[in-house]
């Protein structure tokens, strides 16, 4: 008998798990989603006013920019700034609730439920006035019930697993004094996602660790793949991983919601501590390597595509890296972000042909109006031209917020034509402003991933998880 008044056993009791859902509640559905859609014939071609691609992939970008859901600014992210572009694998890395929710939102609350169950996720409450069909439950762990720290475990271990759920046991046999087996126990194994699907997921689980915000949990003797989570006003600390021999789920907090001192940066030092004592004496190991559907593709880490020549000359440096992905969801064409144009290195704006030090830089041109929130505004192709030596604002309009110099000849027509230095230098077709006039950088919302799947969110949750 395992039911007692004095009885609690935190392994199975649920708690929210924070961040810590979304390897299972939004980036493995969503490159199994990536996957199953290449099977029927869809190429990983450029998708129409987004930076995703039409096959989520690692590589897939999303933009870090403010998101409006049911007319609230929603979500924040834990470092309370919106970064801008991000590829999938940089978002888990850097733990982007705003990244989280645009790609759940994309492939819907059916494929998260089907994926979390599949891991072994059973205390999802699908019905009723407060219920987990959201992107606060799924995409951000804050869960009507939660999750144990054992599903945790069960569920991480499938992605080291190549894809393979095993059933938790607390024994295998038990024998009597004479060595007979008396009891023997077998976990059941069930395949849940593709092979190339684990294998990328447990690869961007590692980067978590080697750069991104789980550095805590290395522990030298053997490579960690793993997740952080926190929930709301700090009442929960989280850190779900594995090595090559064990996966392991490490929950901080009170059984009465009460909140820490620190968050999951804790979590994740306690679990390095337990499994540096777990792993003594055990050879170095390595975890699950690629298997044959999967290949290396140098990608730019801007568009998601095959990198440009512009790619290795953005002005934050090389923006070229290899990346891992299932045959048939590589990009099929070349970074279409990056584009060189002219500016007036006086103004900064988009040079005029009057300008006398026009210079050519490479800019980040999105295809969608950008939201100036953004931290890597700095570096989107300016929209408007220079007030400093502009001979006609109509044709060449300039930012509303400042104010033409008294210097610039205002009777030129433009019948002289266009002298070389002025104006946006497209580098292929498409790229640039096919108009040449400066105007926006698009007609996107800025709101990628946005669009409604219907399922809100308790105006409860307000979450600053990482």
């Amino acid at each position: 008998n395992i039911e007692g008044k004095k009885l609690f056993n935190r392994a199975i009791k649920p708690r929210q798990p924070g961040s810590s859902i979304k390897p299972m509640g939004v980036y493995g559905p969503a490159l199994q989603s990536g996957l199953e859609k290449s099977k029927s014939g869809i190429s990983n071609g450029p998708s129409e006013g987004s930076s995703y691609g039409q096959l989520w992939t690692a590589a897939s970008v999303i933009d870090d920019a403010p998101l409006t859901i049911q007319g609230k600014l929603w979500p924040k992210n834990w470092y309370n700034y919106y970064h801008g572009l991000y590829t999938m694998r940089e978002s888990l890395e850097q733990s982007v609730n705003v990244n989280a929710v645009k790609i759940f939102s994309d492939i819907g609350v059916q494929n998260s439920l089907n994926f979390l169950k599949k891991c072994g996720v059973t205390s999802i409450k699908e019905t009723g006035n407060v219920n987990d069909m959201n992107a606060a439950a799924l995409a951000h762990g804050g869960m009507s019930v939660g999750i144990s720290t054992l599903e945790m475990a069960a569920g991480y271990s499938t992605f080291a697993s190549q894809g393979n759920y095993t059933e938790p046991i607390a024994y295998t046999k038990v024998t009597n004094k004479r060595g007979e087996v008396i009891l023997e126990n077998t976990a059941s194994k069930t395949k849940v996602m593709d092979e190339g699907v684990a294998f990328i997921m447990q690869d961007m689980l590692r980067s978590v660790v080697t750069s991104g915000i789980g550095g805590a949990a290395s522990i030298g003797s053997q490579p960690v793949a793993g997740k952080t989570g926190t929930t709301s006003d700090n009442y929960d600390a989280w850190f779900v991983g594995f090595t090559p021999q064990y996966a392991a789920s490490l929950w901080i907090g009170n059984d009465i919601n009460v909140e820490l001192s620190q968050g999951s940066t804790s979590a994740a030092k306690l679990w390095s501590k337990i499994m540096k004592r777990a792993h003594e004496g055990i050879p170095t190991g390595s975890l699950a390597s690629a298997p044959g559907n999967v290949i290396s593709v140098a990608i730019d880490t801007k568009s998601g595509r095959l990198p440009s020549e512009l790619s290795a000359l953005d002005p934050r440096a090389n923006t070229v890296r290899n990346e891992y992905f299932i045959k048939g969801t590589e990009p099929t064409t070349t970074d279409n972000v990056h584009v060189a144009i002219n500016v007036c290195s006086d103004s900064g704006y988009l040079a005029t042909p009057y300008c006398p030090n026009a210079v050519s830089k490479v800019f980040v041109k999105r295809p969608y109006t950008v939201d100036p929130r953004v931290s890597d505004y700095g570096y989107e192709q300016p929209s408007y031209y220079c007030n400093l030596h502009n001979p006609n604002p109509a044709l060449f309009p300039i930012d509303p917020t400042k104010t033409l110099s008294p210097g610039s000849d205002n009777s030129w027509d433009g019948s002289d034509g266009n002298p070389d230095g002025g104006g946006i230098v497209p580098v292929e077709p498409g790229n640039g402003n096919d108009n040449n006039n400066g105007n926006g950088n698009g007609n996107g919302n800025g709101n990628n991933g946005n669009g409604g799947q219907g399922n809100g969110f308790p105006d409860w949750v307000n979450l600053f998880d990482r």
